[in-house]
Formats: C-alpha cells, sequence, structure tokens
C-alpha cells in the first residue's frame, strides 16, 4: 500500500544500470532498479517494521526482459550490522525457477 512514503534518500542500491536507480525499485514507477547478478538493494524504513511480504516484476528494456530470478533478504537496527533472514536456523533464498 502507499500508507508508507519511503523518501528516496532512504533507497540505495549498487550496480544500476544508467536511469534505472534504485529509486525507480517502487512497483508504481513506469521504470525499474535494473542491476547485475550481485547487486544490493538497501531499503531504510526509518523504524523497525514488520515485512510481510516482498513484490519484484520484470522490466522490458528495449525489447530485453529483465527480471529477478532469486534473492535474499538481510535486516539490521540501529547498529546497521546485518544478518539473513533465515527459518529453522538456515538463510532463506527465494528462487523462482
Amino acid at each position: 500500500t502507499d500508507d508508507v512514503i519511503i523518501p528516496n534518500d532512504n533507497i540505495e542500491g549498487t550496480d544500476a544500470d544508467e536511469g534505472l536507480e534504485a529509486v525507480h525499485v517502487r512497483m508504481s514507477d513506469d521504470k525499474a532498479w535494473c542491476n547485475d547478478d550481485g547487486a544490493e538493494l538497501t531499503i531504510d524504513f526509518g523504524e523497525t517494521v514488520e515485512v510481510c511480504a516482498i513484490e519484484t516484476r520484470g522490466y522490458n528494456d528495449e525489447g530485453s526482459d529483465r527480471y529477478t530470478t532469486s534473492f535474499s533478504l538481510q535486516f539490521a537496527g540501529d547498529d546497521s550490522i546485518f544478518s539473513d533472514y533465515q527459518e529453522d536456523s538456515t538463510p532463506r533464498v527465494r528462487q523462482q525457477i
């Protein structure tokens, strides 16, 4: 929902293609955040929040379909020390085959 507005300054990403920077990660944006394998996206919510779902979508860039095939999730508190999201003591990686 649009109940929470995250300022552009709170969204950072690595390895973004020109014109497709991390601020375009929002589902409502007509562009997308496009990058290479191993890129990282960081979103600072500004407070502790419960994330219930993560949604991804593809992007057609001049006839070249681009989409997420897998991702992992990490979280951090005010100390900025990141930890893997885990299920049953195992880091959880979302993969679509």
